[in-house]
């Protein structure tokens, strides 16, 4: 499910007083990056293989008047390829200052956009594309056919303030079948929204691990990949962030016990037990981590759904079903529930929950990266689902510890000819929580490079990168 897409269109309407100074040379501390033209400073990089047609277009101002193309000047326009090109495979890259700016005095960026249709995009800030970039910050986005304004929190605007990477994103062809698309950007400046933005709320759920003196050093949950996730609170919408791990600061109740660096990267030091927290601007960030060494005392289990997930009401004739645990609908056959070529180390078994109405037998996956379910036996077609007239895949999915869940369909598996992923975490609707089951309604639209939906043989359950949770799941079926 798509992140709910930020248009407030009040927010920040005193930016279009602008006019008079945008085009001057800007300061260390300016807050402008495209406002009409660029400034001085300012040039666009795009990353490797991916579409260098990235260009002013003063034929599209937004809204549709001259207000943002002061003296003379254009939106951005971007056009994202189509498939199949080596060299060309994508949109994106970064706009970056030649001189490092103070940004500490902002608490995000905000910009304008739209597009010939909607798709997804990735979009950040803080990368320079210098491959060192020390504090990017990124989000997943959803571009309208109309012109919307998207915000993006600073995570802790203090740490900015020498950056040359201003704004970054990165689009790819979509639909089915996948075509190229054009969007354009508008007044993207950074800006100072004060009560307008929320504290930090982790996403990352108190995590307890065993270890014995000796024992290698082990990751922050969730910090593998180099960031962790967190949300914050714009306009009272819920924004999903992955925020490099230097933004946070790491810290050891007992450092005898164990000591954590700044990458998140926790070294066990002599028996006993010892709190370690990621904190964000004095906000708890993550976690926090339990460290329990050489002690008897164990890590309490994780916890597990008491109550079965609601009884599935579509109608029997509007459903294709893969698995539920109440009988309300017959599963069609499902040769595999984790394939061979799972990723190392996820599992999946039946679990059952008993309930006072009914005992629930649902699917456990323990997940590391990911695990594949194929309908019918590896490299056949037997099995094949079409879906070609469902218009929403459901899920029900219940969690101790997981910050994101992940859903890709395969279609036609034997030439593997397309797959698409939606993910489901803190800011999707509805939001996945821990603790509580959430029903995933993913519309088959929100799979926008699957190319067809006729020929499905295969699906993965994933989680980010560098990330693994814990995730029982019932009622999994297509319907419309």
């Amino acid at each position: 499910m798509a992140p709910r897409s930020r248009s407030w269109q009040a927010v920040i309407a005193a930016l279009a007083a602008c006019a008079a100074g945008c085009l001057q040379s800007p300061s260390r501390t300016s807050p402008q990056v495209f406002v009409g033209s660029y400034p001085d400073d300012v040039n666009f990089q795009p990353f490797i293989n991916t579409a260098a047609d990235v260009a002013p277009d003063a034929s599209t101002c937004f809204p549709e008047t001259t207000l943002y193309c002061p003296d003379g000047g254009s939106s951005l326009k971007v056009t994202v390829p189509g498939p199949g090109k080596i060299t060309n495979q994508y949109a994106g890259g970064a706009f970056v200052a030649a001189l490092p700016r103070n940004l500490s005095g902002y608490d995000g960026v905000a910009f304008w956009a739209k597009a010939t249709r909607q798709a997804p995009f990735v979009v950040g800030l803080g990368n320079d594309n210098s491959g060192s970039s020390r504090y990017p910050a990124e989000w997943n986005e959803t571009l309208n056919t109309t012109w919307t304004q998207y915000i993006l929190p600073i995570p802790l605007p203090v740490k900015l303030n020498a950056e040359k990477g201003l704004l970054y994103f990165a689009a790819g062809a979509v639909g089915s079948p996948a075509t190229g698309f054009t969007f354009w950007l508008a007044n993207i400046q950074y800006v100072q929204l004060g009560s307008a933005i929320g504290n930090p709320t982790p996403v990352l759920a108190p995590a307890c691990v065993q270890r014995a003196v000796g024992n290698v050093a082990l990751a922050f949950p969730g910090t593998t990949g180099g960031t962790i996730p967190v949300t914050f609170a714009v306009n009272a919408a819920n924004v999903f962030t992955v925020a490099a791990n230097r933004y946070f600061t790491f810290s050891s109740s007992d450092p005898t016990v164990a000591t954590v660096d700044v990458s998140g990267m926790v070294t066990i030091q002599g028996p006993g037990i010892a709190t370690v927290t990621a904190q964000l601007g004095g906000f708890e960030g993550a976690g926090p981590l339990t460290v329990k060494v050489n002690t008897k005392d164990p890590c309490p289990p994780l916890a597990a759904p008491t109550t079965a997930a609601p009884k599935p009401t579509v109608p029997k004739a509007n459903v294709i079903s893969l698995y539920n645990s109440s009988g309300t609908y017959t599963n069609v056959p499902v040769s595999q529930w984790h394939t061979s070529w799972s990723l190392c180390c996820s599992d999946v078994k039946d679990t059952t929950i008993t309930t006072p109405s009914r005992p629930a037998v649902v699917k456990q996956y323990n997940l590391h990266a990911f695990a594949g379910i194929g309908f019918g036996p590896d490299g056949t077609s037997i099995n094949e689902i079409d879906a070609s007239q469902m218009t929403f895949f459901h899920a029900d999915v219940w969690t101790p510890n997981g910050f994101a869940f992940q859903v890709q369909l395969v279609n036609d598996p034997t030439g593997y000819a397309s797959n698409s992923t939606v993910q489901i975490d803190a800011s999707s609707t509805p939001p996945l929580q821990t603790g509580t089951w959430v029903g995933m309604e993913i519309p088959m639209t929100a799979f926008w490079n699957l190319g067809g939906t006729s020929k499905l043989g295969q699906m993965l359950f994933l989680v980010p990168a560098g990330t693994t949770g814990l995730f029982y799941v019932d009622n999994i079926y297509f319907h419309n």
